[in-house]
């Protein structure tokens, strides 16, 4: 896989699997271009 994880994981993943490990989902992500943004409640612009 070009994110370095697993069939079984990218699988696991979009079924939703809870057990799935951040690092893992981070790897997708960036594979896929994507980006994730957290912001402390309250800190609405």
């Amino acid at each position: 896989m070009t994110c370095g994880t697993g069939l079984r994981f990218i699988v696991d993943l979009e079924k939703g699997k809870p057990t799935c490990q951040i690092g893992k989902v981070l790897q997708v992500l960036q594979a896929l271009g994507m980006k994730i943004k957290i912001e402390a409640p309250g800190m609405d612009v």
